[in-house]
C-alpha cells in the first residue's frame, strides 16, 4: 500500500494535515515515518509558496535516508527549476534579479519574503547567498534532486509530477520529432509559420 501527497511548496502546515489521523504516515516532531506496509510517495514541488521550505526539504531526505525502501521522493518543476539560479545570478548576483526571477519565471512572487522568513532576520544578500548554498553538494536542493526520480511505478499506478499524455508514450522518436516540431504547434487556431514568437510560459 500506499500514501500520497504532492506540492507542499513550502507549507509545514500541510504536512501536519495529511499526517494527522493518516493510517500510511505519522509525523512525530520533523520526522516523517511511514508506518509498516506502506510506502511514502511525495509528488514533488518542496518550494516557493511557504515560510518552510527548507525544513521540509530536509524532513523529506531524511526520511529517504532512513526508509529506503519505503520512501519515494519525485521531482517537481519547483525543484528543478532552482538549477537555473547559479547561471541565470551569475558571478555577482543581486536580490532584484532573483526576485525578477521568481515573480517572472517561476510563478512564485512571495518566494525571496518566505525563504527570509525562514531564516529569520536577514538582509537580502543573505537570502540570495541560501539560494546559491542549497545548490552546494550538501546543500537541500542538491540532496533533495539526488534522491528524487521523475517517475515511479507501483504495479498499475504511475507516480509523476503532473501528469502524462497516453498518446506520445507510444510514438516513435521519428514521431515524436514530427507531432511536436515548434512549427507545427497550433497558435490561436492557426499552424504557426517560420519567424513566429513563441508562446508566452505561463
Amino acid at each position: 500500500m500506499w500514501t500520497w501527497v504532492s506540492d507542499l511548496e513550502g507549507r509545514w502546515d500541510r504536512l501536519v494535515s495529511f499526517c494527522a489521523e493518516n493510517p500510511g504516515v505519522r509525523l512525530e516532531g520533523d520526522a516523517i515515518l511511514p508506518e509498516p506496509g506502506y510506502t511514502f510517495v511525495y509528488g514533488g514541488d518542496v518550494f516557493d509558496r511557504g515560510p518552510a521550505g527548507r525544513r521540509l526539504a530536509t524532513a523529506l531526505i531524511d526520511a529517504a535516508e532512513r526508509f529506503p525502501d519505503r520512501v519515494v521522493l519525485l521531482a517537481g518543476n519547483r525543484d528543478l527549476n532552482k538549477l537555473r539560479l547559479r547561471r541565470e545570478l551569475g558571478s555577482t548576483p543581486k536580490s532584484d534579479h532573483l526576485q525578477w526571477i521568481f515573480e517572472n519565471t517561476m510563478g512564485a512572487p512571495q518566494a525571496f519574503e518566505h525563504r527570509r522568513t525562514e531564516l529569520g532576520a536577514v538582509d537580502d544578500a543573505q537570502v540570495v547567498r541560501s539560494y546559491l548554498e542549497d545548490l552546494e553538494p550538501d546543500g537541500v536542493v542538491s540532496r533533495y534532486l539526488a534522491r528524487a526520480r521523475l517517475v515511479w511505478r507501483s504495479e498499475d499506478t504511475l507516480f509523476v509530477h503532473g501528469g502524462v499524455d497516453p498518446d506520445p508514450v507510444w510514438w516513435t522518436p521519428a514521431e515524436r520529432r514530427e507531432r511536436w516540431s515548434p512549427w507545427n504547434q497550433p497558435s490561436r487556431g492557426k499552424r504557426r509559420s517560420r519567424g513566429a514568437s513563441s508562446p508566452t510560459n505561463s
